[in-house]
């Protein structure tokens, strides 16, 4: 006779573990991702290094601190990491693959929230607060007031906006200081390296509005004014260049209706406007699905070489890692009870962060 499974206990919440996010290596072999789990009273997370091909997971990082957001170096060599071990202020670290002590890079004042390696290794985008208050009056860790002038000035889940967030360059090798490289007027989200060296990002850049509606927009290392690259009637969610630099987005037409189903869109170097890809898929080109074990995330999408996207679709509760083709084609990658958020290539392997049914 077979027997009920234990129900479900509050106690069992000490003991779940969850993988927030990984990176694989650019020949496919070796992926690093971060593990939360509860320690004591607090969420931790570390770092593990594991071989595509099967084998046991090694612990890269240890102690108490919280590190995550792991990306592995275009060597092979080294990954890039974000924690909270300086001070309890989250920076960014770099460590070699194969073990060893994590050295932080330059700091950048208030905390990073992502980092980037550079096409050729040498530098670190962070994206960090630009270092001006917009409504704080007083001492800065001790305002007197706010004096507010924008609707869009709180978030939920993160208080207020005070700063806005900048892109900053710091050297991989820990020399100098960090250079920021937008302007303080412009709140960046989701920056990404170019190959040609360039950096893209999404942005509201108008000077008014009571909710966000983002463009793609491209900046030079050394700043000035950015350069729209691609926009929609709605909003953009994701965004991400090929390496012979079409545009691929996650979006919204022809409004930014909160009701409206996302969709992907590419925009070629010589094309003024989109193209919706994969017209007759039906489908939210994202993931739909919420949960305590699922990653909190943006939308993602990648290239996997000058032709094909990577991206998860939606399909009645279940998110599919899906391969898109410029010519129109879709692959899905895996069936089943999967929601996959993240889907990454490297070598001749794709590799998906997913929950999956029993």
């Amino acid at each position: 006779m077979a027997t009920s499974p234990r129900p479900f206990t509050p106690g069992d919440l000490r003991h779940e573990r969850k993988v927030t996010g990984f990176s694989l290596s650019p020949d496919g072999e070796t992926v690093v991702f971060a593990a939360q789990s509860i320690v004591g009273k607090e969420y931790r997370s570390t770092l593990w290094r594991r071989p595509t091909a099967g084998g046991r997971a090694e612990r890269l990082t240890m102690g108490t601190a919280t590190d995550g957001a792991p990306r592995i170096s275009p060597d092979g060599e080294s990954v890039l990491f974000i924690s909270d071990r300086h001070e309890k202020e989250a920076q960014a670290f770099v460590m070699r693959l194969s073990g060893g002590e994590a050295r932080m890079l330059p700091a950048v004042a208030g905390g990073v929230g992502a980092a980037e390696w550079s096409p050729d290794g040498g530098r670190v985008l962070v994206l960090g607060p630009s270092g001006e208050r917009r409504f704080s009056v007083g001492k800065p860790d001790d305002p007197t007031a706010l004096a507010i002038d924008s609707l869009v000035w709180r978030v939920d889940g993160v208080g207020v906006r005070d700063q806005r967030n900048a892109i900053w360059l710091v050297n991989a090798s820990g020399r100098g200081k960090p250079t920021r490289v937008t302007s303080v007027a412009v709140d960046v989200t989701q920056p990404r390296w170019l190959r040609d060296g360039r950096i893209g990002f999404l942005a509201d850049l108008r000077p008014d509005f009571s909710e966000e509606a983002y463009r793609a927009y491209t900046i030079t290392t050394t700043g000035g004014r950015p350069r729209e690259a691609g926009a929609l009637g709605g909003s953009v969610w994701a965004a991400a260049w090929s390496p012979g630099g079409t545009l691929a987005m996650i979006g919204v037409e022809p409004d930014n209706a909160f009701w409206r189903e996302p969709h992907l869109f590419v925009k070629r170097p010589r094309q003024k406007v989109p193209e919706r890809l994969a017209a007759d898929l039906d489908r939210p080109a994202l993931p739909t699905s919420f949960g305590d074990l699922i990653p909190d995330a943006p939308p993602l999408l990648r290239w996997s070489d000058d032709s094909h996207l990577l991206a998860s679709v939606a399909d009645r509760g279940r998110a599919h890692p899906t391969r898109f083709g410029l010519d129109g084609t879709i692959e899905r990658l895996v069936d089943g009870d999967v929601v996959a958020g993240d889907v990454q290539s490297g070598g001749d392997r794709v590799v998906a962060l997913a929950n999956i049914g029993p």
